[in-house]
């Protein structure tokens, strides 16, 4: 599914989707999601598979990662496994910018198949 949000999102359990919020998402230690997460700041103690685009990355002890991270700070502490491409954007460039093709091509296709008329598709590409 496709969850937005003005506010923090805190994801405890199972998700399977996109998660756009102008805050913070937290993915608590027995939170699982896969998809795509778009945010200010992330903190991943849980797993999480996809990629994922926000200004502050924190990865904590025993997370684990795996995709892609669009990132302009991350921080990680001991002990995590992270399988993912990362790419630290310059604080210069804008959070939503379509010159990254790469994301912008991905949040495409992953909100395609939730919801052919999805706004994400068009803020994204205008910005």
């Amino acid at each position: 599914g496709v969850l937005d949000s003005e506010n923090d999102i805190v994801l405890d359990g199972n998700f399977n989707g996109v998660l756009y919020s102008k805050k913070t998402v937290h993915i608590t230690p027995s939170g699982v999601m896969t998809g795509v997460i778009i945010c200010n700041d992330i903190k991943v103690e849980g797993e999480f598979e996809g990629s994922l685009f926000g200004l502050r990355v924190n990865l904590c002890k025993d997370s684990v990662l795996k995709g892609n991270i669009h990132c302009t700070i991350i921080n990680t502490e001991m002990n995590q496994y992270v399988d993912a491409n990362i790419k630290l954007i310059s604080l210069e460039t804008s959070a939503f910018e379509s010159s990254s093709m790469d994301l912008y091509s991905h949040l495409k296709e992953v909100f395609g198949k939730n919801n052919k008329d999805n706004k994400y598709t068009f803020l994204i590409s205008h910005k």
